[in-house]
């Protein structure tokens, strides 16, 4: 994971900034709290993973989850010189399809800034639908930027 952040920081430091701290043992800290978060049932985060040789592309995660409404929220990060392969969209399938089926969701969410033109293309290939425009959503580099919120239906995603 180090690797794939050391080799994407530009790219990434655009809509995560939690990677501007991305010293190996910063990278280790994040894998730790993501399996404790795991362990809880509070969050899901999943490697994304080149088959053929195993080169570490980025990962996914089912997130906010609002157990009694039965919706969460999915997010992934796709090295850079992974991009515009079909990586994150086949990703985000994945995780909806774990969320649907393993934890019940009846609805999955994305929350993407209005700038990241290339997640909101994710979103729409895998059959989400745009439900509104969020002002000021997103805190990014201390600034409040606007989000648009994408959902997924379960009883859509099984006709996908």
């Amino acid at each position: 994971m180090h690797e794939a952040v050391e080799a994407s920081i530009e790219h990434l430091l655009n809509y995560l900034p939690c990677f501007q701290n991305h010293s190996l043992p910063e990278i280790q800290g994040i894998v730790d709290a993501c399996i404790e978060v795991w362990k809880k049932n509070e969050q899901f985060f999943f490697v994304i993973y080149q088959v053929d040789d195993g080169r570490f592309l980025g990962s996914v995660s089912v997130d906010h989850i609002d157990w009694p409404n039965r919706f969460a929220n999915i997010g992934y990060w796709v090295r850079k010189d992974a991009t515009c392969k079909g990586v994150a969209t086949i990703a985000t399938e994945l995780a909806a399809q774990f969320a649907f089926q393993k934890l019940y969701a009846n609805r999955i969410e994305l929350i993407i800034e209005v700038t990241n033109v290339a997640s909101q293309k994710v979103a729409l290939k895998v059959g989400c639908k745009q439900d509104a425009v969020l002002q000021d959503r997103i805190v990014n580099h201390n600034r409040a930027n606007d989000a648009i919120m994408y959902s997924l239906l379960a009883r859509d995603f099984n006709k996908i």
